[in-house]
């Protein structure tokens, strides 16, 4: 009987696999590296293995797996399933995931926006079930964003809004991937903390990471609790322009780099306090998403299931 559905996160450095039962619970969980050298067919591939090594792990067989759903770094096309591009796989132009991966699998398929995905997560099993106006941030390897408005998700006409990483925040700005410079996903994702904390510390060792850096801040280094402020800072800009565009009751942040919440959050508010309109500014939440790393693993099991 098929009574699971297995969720994918596809980051730019390694991609969730959860498989995920009809109670948004997920029954066990396996992460792999991923490159953004890969092109499609790799990416294929990869996601086919990945899928037959979580069911040995969990004990299932491809029987008991009813839908996969897979949240992407990029902009898809909403029910199709394209990734029309993504920043961190430059090879994704017009990728049709959906379509290629149902040829290879006999299931029911959904393909996603990540933050999206991550959405859909935190809507039914965590943070954002209680509110009907929010914005979700994703931030990792790079930034991405969901939006909802009275309950329900604002996709735009080609199923592509929420691209909030993609907020231009210094103009003439470091070079995005997505071909466009000054990007927030240039200056307040995993990859600008490092910058600031190596530029700040002078520290030029291998091997410092995001999570490297908070666990120094967190030991009260001076370094890294600059690198999340001044990250804080280019994220509120972005926040600023979200808050006084959408007036969402909520702002949620998802992603590796939320579990530093309490070192860049303040930072947040206070420039948005400081720069959006006084009205819809009063009163935000500011909070994680209570579901961390699973919540676009289970939001893409449910989005795929329904």
């Amino acid at each position: 009987m098929r009574n699971y559905s297995v969720g994918i996160d596809i980051g730019g450095t390694s991609a969730k696999f959860g498989v995920v039962g009809h109670d948004c619970r997920i029954l066990c969980r396996r992460s792999f590296v991923t490159s953004g050298t890969m092109d499609q067919g790799q990416m294929i591939d990869f996601i086919v293995s990945g899928i037959g090594t979580i069911l040995h792990a969990c004990g299932l067989t491809p029987g008991d797996i009813e839908t996969v759903g897979i949240g992407v770094p990029g902009t898809v096309r909403y029910g199709r399933g394209i990734v029309e591009s993504s920043p961190n796989f430059p090879t994704w132009q017009g990728f049709r995931m959906k379509e290629e991966l149902t040829d290879r699998l006999p299931l029911q398929i959904a393909v996603d926006n990540d933050a999206e995905m991550a959405a859909v997560g935190e809507r039914l099993a965590g943070a954002a079930a209680r509110y009907d106006n929010f914005v979700l941030v994703t931030i990792g390897t790079g930034i991405g964003g969901a939006v909802y408005a009275n309950g329900r998700a604002v996709r735009g006409r080609d199923g592509t809004a929420g691209e909030i990483g993609h907020i231009v925040v210094e103009p003439r700005g470091r070079r995005c991937g997505c071909g466009s410079s000054g990007c927030v996903e240039m200056y307040a994702s995993a990859r600008a903390i490092v910058r600031y904390y190596r530029a700040h510390s002078r520290d030029n060792s291998e091997g410092i990471t995001a999570e490297e850096v908070y666990r120094r801040a967190i030991a009260r280094d001076p370094s890294a609790q600059y690198a999340f402020h001044r990250m804080g800072w280019y994220l509120g800009v972005a926040m600023t322009d979200v808050v006084n565009l959408l007036n969402p009751e909520a702002l949620l942040f998802t992603g590796k780099v939320s579990r530093a919440g309490r070192f860049f959050l303040p930072t947040v508010k206070t420039v948005v306090d400081e720069r959006a309109f006084r009205l819809p500014a009063r009163g935000i939440v500011y909070r994680r998403g209570k579901l961390g790393d699973d919540a676009a693993i289970i939001g893409a099991a449910c989005r795929a299931r329904h």
